[in-house]
């Protein structure tokens, strides 16, 4: 074939098949997966295909399944586990994946027969939230967290656990990161620790170790055999609007943990003296940086709105093991009551460096009770600012400042143990004398100061319009319930200006 009509063939070819391509019509695009649901139910079966009429029967099958935005529902019952409930599986930001206790129906996860390593719920994955269960009998830690991120564990009952109820951590500051621990009722954890001596450890009950960004919130935290709320090692995160009371040691402890906001917390005793250290309740919330092959020196905290009432030391700084002081603290507008101690323990540290005390109100009336005490001097002292706070019933002497009022406070009903009990009278001395700040827009209830000509003292501004307060625990079987969002309606304050 003359070379001449070879090119022409073979252009005509080449335009033939580009029409073709112009004019095919677009294949159909593939759907997305719709998230699926899958259950899990105690007379299931891993052979099953997880439907609703033939559910699983362990969490390690559902997490071998699910796939980002699926939903496991685990069917009312008992669960007598012989392994740990392992999730691993990993969601997104747009689409988590969510184990819970189907809809009316409780989910029981008895730990009992797990060894002493084993967590009843141990979670690896990331974009997973984990909720409205009873988890109990642990042999060693209720919800564990090991190498996982973006975790909310959610209104979970969790009692009877040996160590932990729950624990988050890793090896680094980073891998373990943005956890929300919110809605929980923990109660007698820490049994390993039963009877508690004065040799006792210091263990906890809700712990994070080696993290960032963890958030406690609306939590009721109470009897445990060790401390209740304990960041360590912890780089960011918010304690907020938990209710804590009978815990060991230290209800509130912030160890080697930076940048934390400790708000609206309801701190209390019972007397219950099984949970006493050598011979006192717990303290309120206390600060310190023990030793630890990591270090993250406590710096950078800001302690408001707090309801503190009868601990030890309602407040302080411990300058022990490592020691090394505490920086960049604001500590305003919380409410101290009669700490069997001292209101205020703040060691002496050379360290210490611009530690502010404004818009407080502290009460004592305990027999021998300080305002302040320190076990190894004041040194770092001169770091210390006091002003704008009302003192009554000790000697204010060692924590006196500008615009101070020494008078009686006049709460509503003082000594109870209710937070509208330390609610102002409207004649209290302590109504529209305080100093407005940055770092407070709201009270303890989230309602935005002032509510008058200028902020009030204390964790409560008067005439707030909240309605009575009620801390009920409604019994159902084994399982203490209390609905904290109703009962407690507490909320930060994000939409006040100022």
């Amino acid at each position: 074939m003359p070379a001449c009509l070879q090119a022409i063939r073979l252009w005509a070819y080449t335009i033939a098949g580009l029409l073709m391509i112009v004019l095919m019509p677009p294949a159909p695009r593939l759907a997305l997966a719709a998230p699926a649901t899958y259950y899990i139910a105690p007379n299931g079966h891993d052979t099953n295909p997880g439907t609703q009429n033939a559910p699983f029967q362990s969490i390690k099958k559902a997490n071998s399944v699910v796939k980002a935005g699926d939903t496991v529902f685990f069917r009312g019952g008992t669960y007598m586990l012989a392994s740990s409930g392992w999730i691993g599986a990993k969601g997104t930001a747009a689409a988590r994946i969510t184990f819970q206790s189907y809809p009316g129906e409780l989910a029981v996860f008895d730990g009992s027969q797990l060894n002493a390593q084993d967590d009843v719920i141990a979670i690896g994955g990331s974009y997973i939230d984990f909720k409205d269960t009873e988890i109990r009998n642990s042999q060693g830690v209720g919800i564990g967290v090991w190498g996982g991120s973006h975790i909310r564990i959610l209104n979970n009952v969790i009692h009877g656990s040996q160590r932990q109820a729950i624990w988050c951590g890793y090896s680094d500051f980073t891998t373990v990161n943005d956890i929300v621990i919110d809605g929980n009722t923990i109660y007698d954890n820490v049994l390993s620790n039963r009877p508690v001596t004065p040799s006792s450890p210091h263990p906890s009950a809700v712990l994070s170790h080696r993290a960032s960004n963890i958030t406690f919130t609306n939590n009721l935290v109470y009897q445990n055999y060790g401390e209740g709320i304990n960041p360590a090692l912890t780089k960011g995160g918010l304690i907020a609007w938990n209710i804590l009371h009978d815990n060991y040691v230290n209800n509130i402890y912030l160890d080697n943990a930076t940048d934390f906001r400790v708000e609206g917390n309801f701190v209390y005793t019972t007397n219950d003296q099984r949970f006493y250290n050598n011979g006192a309740p717990a303290s309120g919330i206390m600060i310190a940086n023990e030793t630890y092959n990591l270090t993250n020196p406590s710096a950078n905290l800001v302690v408001i709105n707090n309801i503190l009432s009868g601990a030890r030391f309602n407040f302080g700084y411990g300058d022990y093991d490592r020691g090394g002081g505490l920086q960049n603290l604001v500590f305003a507008n919380n409410t101290l009551v009669n700490a069997t101690q001292a209101a205020l323990h703040m060691d002496g540290d050379p360290n210490h460096a611009n530690l502010v005390f404004v818009n407080n109100i502290v009460t004592q009336s305990q027999s021998g009770g300080k305002m302040l005490d320190s076990w190894n001097g004041t040194a770092g002292y001169a770091n210390m600012t006091f002003h704008h706070n009302l003192w009554f019933g000790g000697d204010s002497s060692s924590v006196a400042g500008a615009e101070d009022i020494n008078s009686d406070p006049l709460f509503v009903n003082p000594g109870g143990t209710q937070p509208t009990d330390y609610q102002l009278r409207s004649d209290s001395p302590a109504v529209n004398t305080g100093v407005a700040l940055a770092a407070v827009k709201g009270d303890f209830w989230g309602a935005c100061r002032p509510s008058g000509a200028a902020y009030d003292l204390g964790a409560q501004e008067t005439s707030t319009g909240i309605a009575p307060y009620s801390f009920t625990q409604q019994l159902t079987g084994s399982s203490i319930f209390l609905p904290l969002t109703q009962a407690m309606p507490m909320h930060n304050a994000t939409g006040c200006q100022g």
